[in-house]
């Protein structure tokens, strides 16, 4: 009892990461890599991002910007538009190396991007570096009184209803 207990506790302190691409046999590896650091849900249609996005409420995206029909700019530009997810953390996975197709996804609202064939080993470790940057906790010296330091409004907001 006493370990399933400890189990729903540790799932529910992990970080929620949904992935969004169409190569279903790198998101399965993905999925395998990851799912010990983060509790994970995976689309291979960016159609879904949005209701998947609502519905699973991620803490972080990990979209694929090459994909069929609509593309992760395509997603990046619905997401921003989007009351509830317009400050959703992004980080973009592509091949392309282009810097110009970089600085496009971070006008468009990329927090970070991976660049495809990644280390899989160094995946966990990159997406946390994303946490780190959006997420930030000081506290004062005697402990006594926390600041939360948030990535946007949106992300501020719930954390306060979260401590309420």
């Amino acid at each position: 009892m006493e370990a399933k207990r400890n189990n729903i506790l540790h799932t529910a302190s992990k970080k929620k990461l949904l992935i969004v691409d169409d190569d279903r046999n790198l998101s399965k590896l993905m999925f395998k890599v990851l799912e010990k650091s983060f509790e994970i849900s995976v689309i291979d249609n960016a159609s879904q991002a949005v209701e998947e996005c609502l519905n699973f409420s991620p803490d972080i995206l990990l979209l694929d910007l090459n994909m069929p029909n609509i593309d992760g700019f395509e997603v990046l530009n619905i997401l921003n538009q989007h009351p509830v997810l317009c400050d959703l953390p992004v980080v973009t996975m592509t091949s392309n190396k282009d810097e110009d197709y970089r600085k496009r996804a971070h006008e468009e609202g990329s927090c970070g991007m991976i660049y495809k064939p990644f280390n899989m080993g160094n995946l966990a470790r990159d997406i946390e570096g994303v946490f780190s940057m959006t997420e930030n906790i000081l506290l004062s010296k005697n402990q006594r009184v926390s600041y939360s330091i948030e990535f946007s409004e949106n992300r501020k907001n719930k954390k306060i209803i979260d401590i309420i």
